[in-house]
């Protein structure tokens, strides 16, 4: 996620290892699933949820632009990296990834935080300040829409419907035997990122990943997809 100004690589390189070095690694227990997260800083406390194919890490330049002001803390979501990753889709609902993030802030022995989500981890935002509001401080979300707007648009828009389409194919029941695994690390530009995502995504679980468009993407009428040549 190249949310700040890209520095030369070299530059970018001895930023990320020294943020590394100062971070703080925990686990929070929901019931009897381990959630890994990053954390660093003093002060209100930030909670980031990454979305896919990502890990907490990606969050880092951010982190490090605010850890001097504030408790910066950065989820694996479930499935992902150094999270536990339960096999079974169930474990995938909402309401666990909901839990997920009280369980993280309730490690920090906090009562509330702001709720900053991207992708994935902006569904699991809105659901937060929807479901828990009282632990909510304040929320931004990245890249992802209300889920009632993007419940509203799959059974009314034919150009949601068709940009939705690839989410039949993530759905499918073995699409983690056929998803390419190369391309979880694809999207990265930064070098002195992509050796750090390649491996986090080796640590996480496909099936895991794509559990959350199983059990959580809003019903709608999608059209049947087929992996890109």
């Amino acid at each position: 996620m190249n949310t700040i100004a890209a520095l030369p690589l070299a530059d970018t390189h001895a930023a990320l290892c020294a943020f590394e070095a100062v971070v703080e690694h925990h686990y929070a227990l929901n019931d009897r699933v381990r959630i890994h997260y990053a954390a660093a800083g003093a002060g209100p406390l930030l909670v980031f949820l990454h979305g896919f194919p990502d890990h907490w890490l990606g969050w880092w330049q951010v982190m490090d632009k605010l850890r001097a002001d504030y408790r910066v803390v950065a989820l694996d979501m479930r499935g992902y990296n150094l999270s536990d990753q339960p096999a079974e889709q169930q474990a995938y609902t909402v309401s666990e990834l909901v839990k997920d993030v009280q369980a993280v802030v309730r490690h920090e022995g906090a009562e509330r935080a702001s709720i900053i989500g991207h992708d994935w981890g902006g569904f699991v935002a809105w659901h937060v300040a929807m479901d828990v509001p009282a632990i909510v401080e304040s929320l931004v979300v990245l890249n992802m829409p209300h889920p009632w707007a993007i419940s509203r648009e799959l059974a009314s828009n034919p150009a949601q419907q068709k940009a939705s389409e690839y989410v039949k194919l993530f759905s499918h029941p073995q699409s983690h035997l056929q998803f390419p695994r190369e391309r979880l690390a694809a999207w990265v530009n930064d070098a002195a990122f992509q050796t750090r995502q390649q491996q986090a995504m080796e640590n996480s679980s496909l099936n895991g990943m794509l559990n959350y468009y199983r059990v959580n993407w809003p019903a709608g009428p999608l059209r049947a997809a087929r992996w890109p040549e």
